[in-house]
């Protein structure tokens, strides 16, 4: 498990960004920046009847222009949650947007509003992938451990360089998610902690193999 107090050390300023997407759809998402403007009624409907959907998804972006210290999480609204309202959900998510809470406090404030109980990385990461940040459908990602596994540095390089589209990418930065809960068998929502893990050099974000083992030690060990 992931202590919450070693990454709220980690994550020391309130978030800039979050987006919002639909069934996964990241390259579709609803991307809204703090103190931008304040969004109506209308236009959270707007976007909740544009098409039919099943699962929606919010992701919380800190350091969204730094590649060394940029940190997302992604929380999937779903059945196992206590608040069942998608647009109650974007109101919940967006003031803890403009409140200018902390890590700690906008996990503890999901946990209590969405979910219901203290739950959030209270279980063991299951699954380690890395993909480009809102192409994960599009170019798809590399899984680099799952539970069970010994990790092992050597193969998690060898399945990174198996990925050369992911190794180097112009299309966005890199993201090395910590995933929670990806088999559904836990009492609460899939949920994703992304790392760390890439260096812009020219017009292309390139995987900084150093940061990307050094973080999986950190976060998983």
């Amino acid at each position: 498990m992931i202590d919450i107090n070693f990454l709220s050390s980690s994550i020391l300023i309130s978030p800039k960004i979050l987006q919002f997407a639909k069934d996964g759809k990241f390259e579709e998402s609803w991307i809204i920046k703090k103190d931008q403007f304040l969004l109506t009624d209308q236009e959270i409907d707007a976007y909740l009847n544009k098409e039919p959907y099943k699962q929606l998804i919010v992701e919380y972006i800190w350091n969204n222009d730094q590649d060394d210290k940029r940190y997302v999480f992604t929380l999937k609204l779903d059945d196992t949650c206590i608040l069942k309202d998608h647009k109650e959900f974007i109101h919940i998510c967006l003031e803890l947007l403009n409140d200018s809470l902390d890590f700690k406090s906008i996990i503890q404030t999901l946990d209590e509003k969405v979910i219901g109980h203290p739950y959030l990385f209270s279980v063991p990461v299951d699954l380690i992938r890395m993909g480009i940040f809102n192409f994960w459908f599009s170019v798809g990602p590399v899984d680099l451990w799952k539970q069970g596994e010994d990790f092992s540095e050597q193969t998690t390089l060898s399945r990174l360089q198996s990925r050369p589209e992911i190794m180097k990418s112009t299309l966005n930065y890199q993201g090395l998610a910590f995933i929670f809960n990806s088999a559904g068998t836990q009492n609460g929502p899939n949920h994703i902690l992304k790392t760390p893990c890439c260096k812009k050099i020219g017009n292309e974000w390139v995987v900084d193999k150093e940061l990307t083992i050094n973080n999986m030690k950190k976060f998983l060990l």
